[in-house]
């Protein structure tokens, strides 16, 4: 009897290092998944950024460039967006967006 018992706990040993091996590779299989996910999500923010970006700046050229009023205000929109580039510049680019309706970036992006 003592012998059935070193036997079932040897099977009991080989059972739980055969539930260990699968989980580890379930969980390989997780993070190789997960991180995948995260790049094409990741891919696919940059994308729609670029395209919102695309849009944004085909709007406000046509928006910004149809009378002579119209393009000395887009003027001063690149002269100012210049101001947060430099050192000790401006770091209010929520003042600028309100005057302006784009963010100092969008404004050289645009213009750039």
């Amino acid at each position: 009897m003592n012998l059935d018992l070193k036997q079932q706990i040897c099977i009991c040993n080989l059972h739980s290092i055969d539930i260990l091996k699968e989980l580890n590779f379930l969980k390989e299989e997780f993070v190789a998944d997960r991180l995948s996910w995260d790049q094409e999500v990741a891919s696919l923010k940059d994308q729609l950024a670029a395209m919102e970006l695309a849009h944004i700046s085909q709007e406000a050229r046509l928006r910004w460039r149809r009378s002579p009023n119209d393009i000395v205000f887009a003027a001063d929109a690149e002269a100012d967006a210049t101001l947060y580039d430099i050192p000790q510049g401006r770091n209010d680019p929520e003042v600028f967006k309100h005057l302006y309706g784009l963010t100092p970036k969008a404004v050289r992006n645009i213009s750039g």
